[in-house]
């Protein structure tokens, strides 16, 4: 197996590890607001003991290729690339929070409705 070639089956699997867990969240969140339960919560609960093993499973399976890259590679595609949108995101929630409870939230939509335009 080389580096560039993907197989289908893992990404088919990684993929539907994915999908469960968004359906998961999706189906909790609609299910405590509508007060019901839905065949999402069916799936869910089926899918429950599987789902994130399933998902690290396949992904050890390619550890030996991931550690035998150079650090410099493993360290500018698994922490700095991450890093950079973890910083950014985490810059602009901070930003809100402190707009939302520093005063009213109306006058904080105000004040970014004139900096957009």
């Amino acid at each position: 197996m080389t580096s560039s070639k993907r197989l289908a089956w893992v990404d088919l699997a990684k993929g539907m590890s994915i999908i469960l867990v968004v359906m998961m969240y999706a189906a909790y969140n609609t299910g405590t607001h509508t007060g019901s339960v839905g065949f999402l919560h069916y799936v869910i609960a089926f899918a429950t003991p599987f789902r994130m093993p399933e998902f690290f499973l396949i992904s050890g399976l390619f550890l030996s290729t991931v550690i035998a890259r150079p650090w410099q590679r493993y360290a500018d595609r698994r922490f700095v690339h991450y890093m950079y949108f973890y910083v950014l995101w985490a810059f602009i929630m901070i930003a809100l929070k402190v707009g939302i409870f520093a005063r009213d939230p109306i006058a904080m939509v105000a004040d970014l409705a004139r900096a957009i335009v």
